[in-house]
Order: structure tokens, then sequence, then C-alpha cells
């Protein structure tokens, strides 16, 4: 039997000013994650703090390279049985978009911001204003670390429901304005551009600068509903039935494989990172790809792997490798997923109730894989075990995943039947 203890525990031991940096903050917590009803769930405060103080010891300067699209490698792309189709209404349309350097922070509909913009901090767009001359904003609706979230309406069609997504320019002591070079969402509206029109993901419809509010960079994106937290936690028993969950586990699989096809990790995935769609309730999106990193560069060849890498995402769901700050690739996103369908599914992960960061590592390491999947559908753990045993640069076989979790659906299961929040 294959254990998480026995792959890591050589790598575990931290010293001294590793477990300070560990000590210092609780953000095992997702409780910030769940209070909102996030759209796109993003660079909350909670996780911005938990990047920080985990990278204080290993502070690095590197310069992210402009993002070119690429031609996904054709030997990445498999012929899915289990793919889902896009609805035949649905079209993909050429994006309006702008060069420009902006950070971001989304949430959703119908919800106030958790902390209304501080005194001396304007909002970055006004109500009434137009951009692209078809998208008329309307009211914040959320905002993070970095950014604003504002609800908005498309002229062009039918009004329908946008999200628009921005950041201030201004950022010195001074206040006077100056450009700023938020990478984050840089790399969300490339990868958003180069994933157009691939399943499970939202379409970005346009970016810009506000020519009215004080050109600050912004885009536009498809409006979604709740995200698979808060779904989960609204239902009286905290969990999600077998036919919903793994539905869902292969929706967010297939965004996955298309994600990494296009040779990006996104290094954060989590239940609170997907989304359902506003009209096709059936539809689940995975979405906040601000953290994602490059693993496969535009000539075909991976990266090499930095000495220490800068934990990025969320500790709950987090694989080892990512942990112990070890290079991740596509597999640990992977992992990720699987972490979250035991949540959706049982309603909990064994340290979800663990404060100390460092006691969450242990508990991931010590624990086998026979035991975390104890409460899962038998193909459920070997899906886990086959994603466990892969390289840094290995793209999960998908079609051998799917299989997997298609087979975890129950045997009367009709994959059209309604999802639990229908």
């Amino acid at each position: 039997m294959i254990d998480l203890c026995s792959k890591y525990s050589n790598n575990l031991s931290l010293n001294d000013e590793n477990k300070k940096c560990w000590k210092k903050n609780d953000f095992s917590n997702d409780t910030n994650n769940s209070i909102l009803s996030l759209h796109i769930s993003v660079y909350e405060n909670s996780k911005e703090a938990s990047s920080d103080f985990l990278n204080k010891s290993f502070k690095k300067s590197w310069l992210i390279q402009k993002q070119k699209q690429i031609n996904p490698a054709p030997t990445f792309v498999s012929q899915n049985s289990f793919e889902f189709q896009r609805q035949q209404n649905d079209k993909v349309p050429e994006p309006e978009v702008t060069q420009f350097k902006v950070s971001q922070g989304l949430f959703n509909e119908g919800q106030k911001p958790a902390n209304p913009p501080p005194v001396g901090r304007p909002l970055c767009l006004s109500a009434g204003e137009k951009l692209h001359n078809r998208f008329i904003v309307e009211s914040l609706i959320g905002q993070g670390s970095f950014g604003q979230i504002f609800a908005g309406k498309d002229t062009l069609k039918n009004n329908r429901k946008v999200a628009i997504k921005v950041e201030p320019r201004f950022i010195n002591n001074t206040g006077a304005a100056a450009d700023q070079d938020p990478r984050r969402l840089i790399i969300e509206r490339n990868v958003l551009i180069e994933l157009r029109g691939k399943r499970h993901i939202p379409l970005i419809y346009a970016s810009g600068k506000s020519s009215a509010s004080n050109e600050n960079p912004y885009f536009v994106m498809e409006f979604l509903g709740d995200n698979l937290t808060n779904l989960r936690k609204a239902r009286k028993e905290q969990k999600l039935s077998q036919s919903t969950s793994f539905r869902i586990a292969q929706q967010i699989s297939l965004a996955l494989e298309n994600l990494h096809s296009i040779g990006y990790i996104h290094r954060d995935i989590k239940p609170s990172n997907c989304c359902i769609g506003m009209e096709n309730k059936k539809r689940i999106y995975l979405v906040d790809f601000g953290m994602c990193r490059k693993w496969r560069l535009d000539d075909g060849k991976t990266r090499s792997p930095r000495e220490k890498a800068p934990f990025r995402g969320t500790i709950r769901y987090a694989s080892h490798r990512a942990l112990i700050q070890q290079e991740c690739g596509p597999a640990d996103d992977l992992i990720g997923w699987l972490y979250s369908v035991i949540e959706l599914y049982v309603g909990h992960l064994p340290w979800a109730k663990t404060p100390d960061p460092l006691e969450i590592i242990r508990q991931k390491s010590s624990i086998s894989i026979q035991e975390l999947c104890e409460s899962m559908p038998p193909p459920f753990f070997e899906c886990f075990e086959y994603a466990n045993s892969l390289g840094l640069n290995v793209i999960p076989d998908y079609v051998k995943v799917q299989k997997c979790l298609h087979d975890c659906l129950p045997d009367n299961c009709n994959i059209n039947e309604p999802f639990d929040w229908e």
C-alpha cells in the first residue's frame, strides 16, 4: 500500500525559520472563502496573507515574462469519451482585448462587499460608466486585496449580465498615479484567452483601461453562479450526493486537462474556485487563474524545477510537494482536486478543524491513501493512488481519471438528473 507518509517523510523536516513562518498565522481555515458567495474566489485577504508569510523566508525576485499564446501540443489532446459537450448555442466570441497590467478580486452577485472600500480608496469604476462602447457598469459587488468586481451588462447582447474586474492604477505613497505590475491578472487574462472556447472555462469578453476613471485597467468576463463550497454548506447534511459529487468531479477534471494542455498549472484548486453557470446550473466552471504558473515553455520544454518553490495555494487542499515547497506539476493540481472531491462528498477532510498548519502537514503525511479514501467508492482510491504516483512533469492520463470518476457514480445514475442545488 502506497501512503503519503512513506513518500514524503524524508522531505518533511522543517528548519526553525520555516516553522516560525508556518506558525505565524493560521490560514488553514477556509472561512473567508465561505463567508462570501464567491463568483471567482481569488486573492482573499486571508489567502494573500498566507502566501506572503509562507514565503517570507524564501523571497526571490523574478520576472514573469509577457505570456504568448501557444498552440496546444497534439500529444496532450485526448479523445475523451467522457467529455461534456458545450451547449449548441455556446458561441465563442473573440475577446476585445487590450494589453494592460492589472490585478484581481472577483465575488458573486447579490453579496455586499465583505470589506467596504477603505476611507481614501475610491471606487475604480463609476455606476453607469460605459466600457468598450458596450458594457455598462452597474454596481460594486465585492473586492479583494488587489481590486474590485462590478456587476455590469452587455448592451450588444440583450443586456446580459457580465462581471467586470478592475484594479486601481495608483499605489504609491504620494497618491500619485503609478503603473503597477500586477502580475496575477496579467496571467489570468492571458490564460483565459488561451483557454477561450474550452469546456468548463469562463469566457473573457474584453479588456482595456477606463477612460472615465483614471484609466484603471479592467477586463470583462462571463458572470457565473455560486461556488461549490457555498453550495455544499447550504445543504442540511453539509455534503453533496454521490451522483452530484462525481459528475462535478468529472467536469473539473476536464477543465484541468484543458489547462494542462496549454502548459499551465493552476496551483490553487479547491471547491470555492469552482462555480456553477448562471443559466446552465449543471455546468461547472474552474475559475481563479491568477496563481497559474507555466510549467511547459513555448518550445515544448518543461521548466527546470526551482530549488525552493514559494508556496501558492490553500493548505487544506495543497499537495505535499506544494506544502514542502517543492516545484509542482499537473499531478499536484489533480491531487488538490481529489482532496476537494472528498470534502464535497464526505463533508469534510480529516484535518478540516486543525488550526496549526504544521499539524495539517503532519496529518497529511501520515495518513495512508486507503484511510483517506475509506468513505469513497473503491475506484476513487485507484484514482488517488494513480495521481500520487505521477512525476513532476507528467500530465495525468485524463481518460483513465475520467473512467475512475465515472465508475464512482451510482449504478442507477442518470447523468441528466438534477444536481443537488436544482
